[in-house]
């Protein structure tokens, strides 16, 4: 049912998504045969950016 109303849900930090979605990905990024060289790089810097004060 459209209500034209924008639901907003608490989520975690950006950060911890980041991490959580790497870490899912981390398997298909080192094995896909059909992926592109620099998309298996996505997520390598990924533990410093997640790290970084605010």
């Amino acid at each position: 049912m459209k209500t034209g109303k924008v639901q907003a849900w608490n989520s975690a930090p950006l950060s911890q998504l980041i991490t959580q979605g790497c870490s899912w990905l981390s398997d298909s990024l080192k094995n896909a045969p059909d992926l592109l060289e620099s998309d298996r790089h996505l997520c390598d810097n990924e533990s410093a950016t997640a790290q970084k004060p605010k």
